[in-house]
């Protein structure tokens, strides 16, 4: 005869057994980050650091992104991808809201929101979301530690007043671009419009494995994006692509924002070869951000 299949409440009472013991490793899970708290107020005591009002270095991209790309690359059942990184989501953003006052700000120049969405699969139901009015408005909230990140429309060519030049300085502890959302594209039945956008934060840089670098030029002579491209590949960057640019290309400055491919620190010494290499026609080249590449399925 063949073997009967198991009765409904057998089965429920399974479920039940899975659901309490999630509970159990996420109980674990809150008390590790306990410790991890403490690890970070004891190694801050010990630089004599002053810990942040908004900390920061609760925002760890690189970290974040080394988790979910793991997990995502291993998943080979039948939950959604998508469903996986929204539930991890939710547990990192949940979980550092442990460690201390955490929030962001979006300024979304979309009518239909979609960034503002983003943000929010990004981050969580539970951190808390407000929209500044302008984006200068969400940098100064993150400048003043009043908020834990900014999240910020993605830089478009020909803009009258772009936010990305603000972030163009070599003050210590200016906030620049830490990460990009979506890290994964909601699937399109999601409903709600989603759009693309820069995390902007105080949070330190930090390598995730596979990065891009957004690097400001400043241009002070004539040089077409073509000998510039040329230029930073002789001195040993990886130009990929030319997003925005802002102020007079001929007879006086310019600064051109360009995405490379991986992770360049402030003090590469291939900035300053990238410099001398244009011969004059570039004053400055400053890291502004660096973000883990986004998931691709």
């Amino acid at each position: 005869m063949p073997q009967q299949p198991p009765a409904l409440p057998e089965i429920r009472e399974r479920i039940d057994n899975i659901d309490d013991r999630i509970l159990e490793l996420l109980t674990e899970r809150a008390a590790i980050m306990d410790e991890v708290t403490a690890a970070k107020k004891a190694a801050a005591a010990e630089g004599g650091e002053a810990a942040p009002a908004q900390a920061p270095a609760i925002i760890r991209p690189a970290r974040e992104a080394e988790i979910l790309r793991r997990l995502l690359g291993g998943a080979t059942g039948s939950v959604p991808k998508f469903t996986i990184f929204a539930l991890w989501r939710e547990i990192i953003s949940s979980f550092s809201t442990l460690q201390g006052p955490f929030n962001i700000v979006t300024y979304d120049d979309r009518a239909d929101g979609g960034l503002g969405n983003a943000a929010r699969d990004h981050f969580g139901a539970t951190v808390p979301v407000r929209a500044a009015n302008s984006a200068v408005a969400a940098i100064r909230a993150v400048s003043e530690a009043r908020a834990s990140a900014a999240v910020l429309p993605m830089p478009q060519e020909g803009e009258g007043s772009p936010w990305w030049p603000l972030l163009f300085t070599n003050e210590a502890g200016a906030p620049r671009i830490i990460a990009r959302v979506p890290f994964l594209r909601a699937p399109a039945n999601g409903g709600r419009p989603r759009a693309d956008g820069f995390v902007v934060s105080l949070a330190p840089a930090e390598e995730s494995g596979s990065d891009r670098t957004l690097l400001g030029i400043e241009l002070v002579g004539d040089l077409s994006r073509s000998r510039l491209k040329d230029t930073l590949i002789k001195a040993g960057l990886r130009p990929q692509n030319f997003l925005a640019s802002f102020g007079e290309a001929e007879g006086g400055v310019a600064i051109q924002l360009v995405e490379t491919d991986g992770f360049v620190a402030g003090n590469d010494a291939r900035l300053k070869d990238a410099v001398t290499l244009a011969g004059g026609a570039v004053d400055r080249i400053l890291v502004i951000g660096n973000y883990p590449v986004p998931f691709q399925p």
